[in-house]
């Protein structure tokens, strides 16, 4: 029945004039007696008890869909639609309201909270939702058909939220708030639209008026709900979804506050009522309803698997706390309407209302204190979430502040004394002699993250000195901080403590990320530079000291739990360098920040990574043998933070005038003969092992490659390249027994020229199998680089044909890396590589130059390729993979 309805009514569909003219009425009338069956038995099969039954219609609704809307494409208002196009489109509606009807919560479903939740429920309740997705979906086209939908899906529910509630306090269905959670998407289209004469129809207005019908009245239902002491099983499934549609519609609702001078009184009035609401009913939910009634049953898996948990479906937050986030960062004339409105619906100001929502964390946070360390479940929500309701009150003191000059002073005093309380909280456990060494190191984390959430204005004073010397408490505290996050690299090396000591002292490291990162007003302070730079080179001396061990070691740092991909990966202190160089470019694109104060933040983030690297590159070229130590090498995220923080210096400082900075240019120097190291202590496919050499070298076959090869392209296409190969030649002439008869130079040739060689040699080698082979993606653009530092077609051929001939002298001390003496630098496919190639490639070479196309540059990967070997078939390197992922606000 399933398939011969999506069969048969897109070809009736289509055909029903033919029909018509065939026929006339009767042979219509016969045709819409079977549509009318067909979709009765299909609506049906939607109404089944059975779930399984129900999911055989899923994938047919867009099918039936797709080509309704096609055909009434032209159709410029519903009454043009024929009566089988308005019957469809109805009766689609019918069977996805049936649908959403049969995957209501069952009775007594919330009545156990801590049961495990009925995954397949869930799951068929976000299909569902998904199907009025598509049933209600709306372009800018305004189709007629989409329109129908939409108003009838609205009516209904208005019918059972509104008409059939017998007292304010009446809990709507939660069927019909889950429906009405859906077309959140569609009502910003219509919002956006009503400002063209064209599609600001009368049906328009009247969706939205019934949207915001239905919104006002759950709110007001749920809020009484929770005033009159309505049991949590009652108010739960409706408070989440009211939550989760209120989170939805906030792009809906500032688009109704840009555009309402296109509104009616009555419109307008409606909205301002539902933003009035719309703080309470989020902030009645966050205070009533626990984000965890009781522990997991997946213990360390996740702690979402509950009924009772408070959460929306794609996040693991208490949805109250995120629809005040969105009403808050939505933009700014929406969160300064919402606490205007609210203020009003209690006749008080809106610092009320905003010292209303700061009680409210507080409650929270005290909470969490009587919890014990770690516990989520029980009473209140977890860390995370309160720390999203309390950058939002961050938000709406700000814009309160900006707007309401009278209120600045009390705005600014209650974030103060509100940005105090994690220092107390830090110093506080700090003196508590009954706590374990984890649950210290617990509250200073979650303290730090606290910290965090504050706007960049607040935490920058914690990296003053000027602030330093007058405030002990934020001195102690952040000396507290450092002290901690740096000696644990030593002092768990060995560690004898139990491993959520250790797993604690890890995530003190993400939360120091974040305050970094918070820190950026736009750049740093120098003693923000200076506490990045003692906690990256700690983690690197750790590295290092790993890596020398004599005996056999498993490393209580890193591993996945600590220090690794599962939690915080090492680097990820140059990571807060390479985020706030993006964050201060967004800002000054968006004119947030004049130039002065962009080339003011890079310099600072310049010194930070000059301050760095030596550790960085100590650790890194460190070799450790697979037998000595048993841990998760940090190295290849340490490298991967490195370049990532390096490129993002060299984007920025192509957006800044000043281009003569000498330490940027000693770090592309440094960071280049880095890569050439890698390269060149890597074994090339085919090539013999030697016994001198260390097997304990850092692996390439990751990211770190990604980041690797982006930052070659970017170093030669910077303005300063053309004297990078006059360094490295000076470099590497002093390092390198190099054989210069093999390319016709002498060992007084022109140190630029040698440079250029072993760059291009290196190219060719990580192309051979030095590299992963899907880095030879990046060859076209990094060879076109290369090629404008070279200045000319016979100059780039030189470089190229130097780098396919250079080899190492033929003394038994002359081997360098993983090149034995005598052999070419490029790899051992150059060692036998015959003259006529050499001319063939070198010519196909020329022909790209002379002809200066994008698209004739693509081809240098397939040319490239080719004399390096070809296809690296039996190359057992992994897949591409995905960058790392740094975000450690979850941990």
């Amino acid at each position: 029945i399933c398939t011969m309805t999506s069969a048969c009514l897109p070809y009736i569909i289509k055909i029903q004039l033919t029909l018509q003219q065939r026929g006339g009425e009767g042979e219509l009338d016969t045709t819409s007696a079977f549509v009318g069956k067909l979709i009765e038995s299909f609506r049906v099969i939607c109404s089944n008890d059975n779930a399984t039954v129900r999911a055989l219609t899923f994938e047919h609704f867009s099918s039936i869909l797709s080509p309704l809307v096609e055909k009434t494409a032209t159709v410029k208002v519903t009454t043009e639609l024929t009566n089988l196009e308005t019957s469809i489109a109805k009766n689609l509606c019918d069977c996805a309201l049936a649908l959403a009807e049969k995957c209501a919560y069952p009775a007594g479903y919330f009545t156990d909270l801590s049961l495990d939740n009925d995954e397949d429920l869930e799951v068929e309740r976000n299909d569902v939702r998904d199907i009025i997705r598509v049933l209600t979906n709306l372009d800018k086209k305004m189709q007629q058909v989409p329109l129908l939908i939409n108003d009838y899906i609205l009516q209904y529910c208005c019918e059972k939220i509104i008409t059939l509630r017998t007292g304010l306090n009446t809990l709507p269905p939660e069927a019909a708030v889950h429906i009405l959670s859906s077309p959140a998407k569609t009502l910003l289209c219509l919002a956006e639209s009503i400002s063209n004469p064209i599609h600001n129809s009368e049906m328009v207005l009247v969706i939205i008026q019934r949207a915001l019908d239905c919104i006002k009245a759950t709110c007001e239902s749920v809020i009484e709900s929770f005033r009159c002491g309505s049991s949590i099983t009652e108010t739960l499934p409706v408070s989440r979804l009211l939550c989760i549609c209120l989170a939805s519609y906030s792009p809906f609702f500032s688009s109704l506050l840009s555009n309402s001078d296109h509104l009616n009184n009555e419109l307008l009035e409606r909205l301002q009522q539902v933003l009035g609401l719309f703080i309470f009913a989020a902030a009645e939910s966050i205070t009533h309803i626990p984000e965890l009634v009781s522990s997991s049953s997946l213990n360390l898996t996740t702690l979402y698997d509950i009924r009772g948990a408070m959460r929306g479906p794609g996040g693991e937050d208490h949805v109250g706390c995120i629809a005040i986030m969105r009403l808050a960062f939505e933009s700014e004339h929406l969160a300064l309407a919402a606490l205007k409105f609210a203020a009003a619906v209690n006749n008080v100001d809106v610092v009320f209302i905003m010292m209303k929502l700061s009680q409210l964390h507080e409650s929270l946070h005290a909470l969490e204190m009587k919890r014990a360390p770690g516990v989520s479940h029980g009473t209140g929500v977890a860390p995370k979430s309160r720390r999203v309701l309390l950058k939002s009150i961050c938000r709406f003191g700000c814009i309160i502040a900006k707007h309401d000059m009278a209120s600045k002073d009390l705005i600014q005093t209650e974030l103060r004394r509100l940005f105090s309380n994690p220092l107390s909280t830090m110093l506080k456990a700090n003196t508590m002699s009954d706590i374990s060494r984890a649950q210290l190191l617990y509250y200073i984390c979650e303290s730090t993250y606290d910290l965090s959430s504050f706007p960049p204005e607040f935490c920058s004073l914690l990296f003053e000195s000027e602030i330093h010397s007058q405030q002990n408490d934020v001195i102690t505290s952040m000396q507290l901080l450092v002290n901690i996050a740096v000696s644990g690299y030593n002092e768990f090396i060995n560690c004898c403590d139990s491993t959520e000591t250790v797993t604690q002292w890890g995530r003190i490291r993400g939360s120091l990320f974040a305050l970094l990162r918070s820190c950026a007003n736009p750049g740093l302070t120098e003693l923000a530079v200076r506490t990045i730079v003692a906690l990256n080179n700690a983690e690197c001396e750790s590295i290092e000291n790993h890596c020398r061990v004599t005996k056999p070691l498993t490393s209580s740092i890193f591993h996945p739990l600590v220090v690794g991909d599962e939690s915080i990966p090492a680097g990820i202190f140059l990571i807060s360098i390479r985020d706030i160089l993006d964050s201060v470019l967004v800002k000054y694109d968006s004119k947030e920040c004049d130039e002065e104060q962009l080339h003011s933040a890079v310099l600072s983030c310049t010194a930070a990574l000059s301050q760095c690297n030596q550790t960085v590159f100590s650790a890194l070229k460190t070799c450790c043998p697979d037998s000595t130590v048993k841990w998760q090498d940090p190295r290849q995220t340490l490298a991967e933070a490195w370049f990532a923080a390096l490129n993002g210096l060299l984007v920025v400082f192509k957006r800044i005038s000043a281009t003569d900075c000498k330490p940027k240019q000693e770090l592309v120097y440094q960071s280049m003969a880095l890569c050439i190291n890698f390269i060149i202590s890597a074994k090339v496919q085919r090539e013999p092992s030697r016994e001198s050499r260390n097997d304990g070298f850092m692996c390439l076959d990751g990211p770190q490659s990604l980041g690797l090869v982006e930052f070659i392209e970017l170093a030669l296409m910077d303005d300063m390249s053309a004297s990078l190969f006059d360094m490295l030649g000076n470099l590497y002439q002093n390092q390198m027994k190099l054989d210069y008869d093999s390319i016709g130079q002498s060992s007084c040739s022109s140190s630029s020229f040698i440079g250029g060689a072993i760059v291009s040699a290196v190219l060719f080698r990580g192309v051979s199998g030095g590299l992963p082979p899907w880095t030879v993606e990046y060859t076209p653009n990094i060879y076109k680089s290369l090629f404008r530092v070279c200045g000319g077609v016979d100059q780039f051929c030189a470089i190229l044909l130097a780098g396919s001939d250079l080899k190492l002298q033929s003394t038994p001390d002359s081997s360098f890396g993983a090149v034995s003496s005598g052999k070419k630098l490029a790899g051992c496919f150059f060692d036998h590589l015959k003259p006529k190639s050499k001319e063939e490639f070198l010519q196909k070479i020329r022909e790209i130059c002379v002809k200066k196309s994008d698209v004739q540059w693509r081809n240098v990967k397939v040319i490239i390729k080719a004399i390096c070997g070809g296809k690296k078939k039996a190359a057992s390197f992994n897949l591409k993979p995905q960058p790392t992922n740094w975000e450690c606000n979850g941990m």
